[in-house]
């Protein structure tokens, strides 16, 4: 994960939390699943972002909400 959204990547003036994802992560999961890969192991430390894989995730296809926009449904 620290090769694809790694702090590596960015300038210290770019260090920014708020800004930050792993959806370069997510990429390339994605690009390895079409390739035709059966597992995955991914370390997931050294990374930029604090997203909780959001990013990651949401390249997969993923979505989110937050409970106010889905009224009382439960998912």
């Amino acid at each position: 994960m620290a090769t694809s959204s790694g702090l590596q990547l960015l300038l210290p003036e770019e260090f920014d939390f708020e800004v930050t994802t792993s959806y370069g992560t997510g990429e390339l999961i994605k690009a390895a699943f079409l390739s035709g890969a059966k597992h995955l192991i991914i370390g997931i430390g050294g990374s930029a972002p604090n997203d909780c894989g959001f990013g990651m995730t949401a390249v997969l296809g993923f979505e989110f909400f937050r409970r106010s926009e889905i009224g009382s449904e439960t998912r």
